[in-house]
C-alpha cells in the first residue's frame, strides 16, 4: 500500500529510549523516502523535533505555533511554546520609567515581562571575551 497521508498518534510511547530514539529514525527515512505526508501527534519534545520536518504547538485546541524545530526552539511566538528545558521567569522591567500624569510627575509600578533563557547557551565571561582559561 501506498498510503497519501499516514497519522501516527503516539507511536513509539511505550518503547524503552533507546529503541523509540533508533526507530523514529528509521521511520523518518522510511517516510521521506516513500513521499508520504504523515501527521505525527507526540507530546514528547525531543521525539517531535527529532522526526518533523515542521511542527504544530497546541494550546487549549489551538495551534499556538506552526514552524520548524530550529524556529519553534530559537523564536517560540508565545510562551507556552517556550520548549519545557528553557528557565523561564517572570521579571519587572529595569530600570523603572517614570510616568506623568496630568496633575504632577509620578511613578507608576512597571508591568511585569515575560522572559526565558537557556542556560546550555549562556557563555561565561571567557568565552564571550573569546578568552580561554
Amino acid at each position: 500500500p501506498h498510503p497519501h497521508l499516514l497519522l501516527l498518534d503516539e507511536p513509539f510511547s511505550n518503547l524503552d529510549v533507546e529503541l523509540r530514539e533508533r526507530l523514529s529514525l528509521e521511520v523518518r527515512e522510511i517516510i521521506k523516502a516513500s513521499g508520504t505526508t504523515a501527521i505525527l501527534v507526540t507530546h514528547d519534545q525531543h521525539e517531535a523535533f527529532a522526526v518533523a520536518d515542521v511542527v504544530g504547538i497546541m494550546h487549549r485546541g489551538r495551534i499556538e505555533q506552526w514552524d520548524t524545530p530550529y524556529d519553534l526552539y530559537h523564536r517560540p511566538a508565545t510562551r507556552c511554546c517556550w520548549p519545557p528545558e528553557s528557565s523561564c521567569g517572570n521579571l519587572p522591567p529595569w530600570p523603572p520609567r517614570p510616568t506623568m500624569s496630568s496633575s504632577s510627575a509620578t511613578r507608576r509600578r512597571p508591568a511585569r515581562a515575560d522572559f526565558s533563557f537557556r542556560p546550555k547557551a549562556m557563555l561565561s565571561p571567557t568565552e564571550r571575551c573569546g578568552n580561554s582559561a
